[in-house]
């Protein structure tokens, strides 16, 4: 678990049940009371930015995802064929997947 101080530009958390990607990030403390954390997050499905604040002590859940360089095969209905880039011989088809613009990004 990640807590509120932990937060970094380029965190994955899950919020809400989604993966977000933390994107700007700034800590200030106060004169009396506790520090804030103020953030811009991504949701890594949808694209959409939010604004949150967060106090000391709030807990995140890491967000799992694996990353991987992938080229575009071919649609056959409504499957995706991707080859992974780094071994030629191995390709990957998933019906669950989510795109995002110049990249093509997979949940399986």
């Amino acid at each position: 678990m990640y807590t509120a101080s932990d937060l970094r530009k380029g965190l994955k958390v899950i919020i809400d049940g989604e993966p977000y990607i933390v994107t700007a990030f700034e800590f200030s403390k106060p004169g009396k009371g506790q520090a804030l954390y103020r953030t811009k997050l991504r949701n890594m499905i949808t694209g959409l930015s939010i604004d949150r604040t967060y106090r000391e002590g709030e807990t995140f859940e890491p967000a799992s995802l694996e990353e991987r360089v992938m080229q575009f095969l071919y649609k056959e209905g409504d499957h995706y064929h991707f080859m992974i880039t780094k071994a030629t011989n191995r390709s990957l088809s998933a019906k669950n997947l989510w795109v995002r613009p110049r990249a093509f990004s997979l949940t399986i």
